[in-house]
């Protein structure tokens, strides 16, 4: 296997996975569990859809060109989003299930969160710039002390 594909089969497995896994429950008559609450199912579609928010930014910021890497964040939330408006026209064809648009909103506002929540992490884990005492932006200051 070449590293390109070992690349390309880390980053996008995983997102993959997750996709094969809300199909195989989407394609269920009925979850167990699913009454405990109201809109738990709302509850869930947004912890299922943050992940693969976050999954998909992830694996496009290791697979885009880093001129990109500023659309991974709005790519990441609409392709969670298509798949969760995929994923509501597949229910109309499960016997007992059916598509809901809040459930298609749950789906866009857990993706937008878990895209969030992945850059703020992300963003926290960049090292601080020190600041050097006479330097403004990066330029010495045209001020002399006296």
């Amino acid at each position: 296997m070449t590293p390109r594909t070992s690349q390309l089969l880390s980053a996008w497995l995983p997102p993959g996975v997750h996709c094969l896994l809300i199909f195989i429950a989407s394609s269920r008559a009925s979850l167990p569990g699913m009454n405990a609450f109201a809109h738990q199912d709302k509850l869930l579609h947004g912890l299922a859809y943050a992940v693969m928010g976050a999954l998909f930014y992830r694996a496009l910021k290791l697979t885009l060109p880093a001129r990109f890497f500023g659309l991974a964040a709005v790519l990441a939330i609409g392709m969670a989003t298509l798949y969760g408006l995929s994923d509501e026209l597949h229910q109309t064809f499960v016997p007992g299930r059916t598509a809901d648009v809040r459930d298609l909103a749950a789906d866009f506002l857990g993706s937008l969160i878990g895209v969030l929540l992945t850059r703020r992490y992300e963003i926290s884990r960049r090292p601080r710039r020190t600041t050097i005492p006479g330097l403004t932006k990066g330029r010495r200051s045209d001020k002399k002390t006296r």
